[in-house]
C-alpha cells in the first residue's frame, strides 16, 4: 500500500495530462468552423486506441510478461513523444496569443456585440 498509492497518483496525474493537453492544443490550433469535425476524429482515434490496448494488452502480457509489456509501452510512449516534438510545428508566440481562448470568444446569437446583452444593437 505504501508504494501503490503514490504510484496510482502519479499514473493518474500523467494519464489525465495526456488527455487534457492534446485536447487543449487542438482546440487552440483548429479554426472554429471545423473544430467539431476534427474533435470527432480525435476522440474516435482515442477510443480506437483504448479498444486496441484493451484487446492486445492481456495477450501481450501473457506472451511477453507484464514487465516486458510495461517496458515496451514506456518506450513506445517516449518514441511517440520524440516524434511529435520533431514533427509538430510550433506556433510563434504572437500566433499563440491570437489563437488563445479569448480570441475565439464571440457574442452569442441575438446579443449585442458591444455589451453581450440581448436585444438589437443601437445605431
Amino acid at each position: 500500500m505504501q508504494t501503490a498509492l503514490p504510484a496510482a497518483v502519479v499514473t493518474g496525474t500523467f494519464g489525465s495530462m495526456s488527455l487534457v493537453i492534446p485536447q487543449t492544443a487542438m482546440q487552440r490550433a483548429v479554426p472554429n468552423a471545423v473544430l467539431g469535425r476534427i474533435g470527432a476524429v480525435f476522440l474516435t482515434g482515442e477510443a480506437a486506441a483504448t479498444l486496441a490496448g484493451a484487446v492486445a494488452g492481456p495477450i501481450l502480457a501473457q506472451a511477453a510478461g507484464l514487465t516486458g509489456v510495461a517496458a515496451a509501452a514506456g518506450l513506445v510512449t517516449l518514441g511517440a513523444a520524440a516524434l511529435a516534438r520533431l514533427t509538430v510545428p510550433r506556433l510563434p508566440p504572437a500566433a499563440a496569443a491570437i489563437s488563445g481562448p479569448s480570441a475565439r470568444t464571440r457574442p452569442s446569437p441575438g446579443t449585442r456585440a458591444d455589451t453581450g446583452r440581448a436585444g438589437p444593437a443601437r445605431r
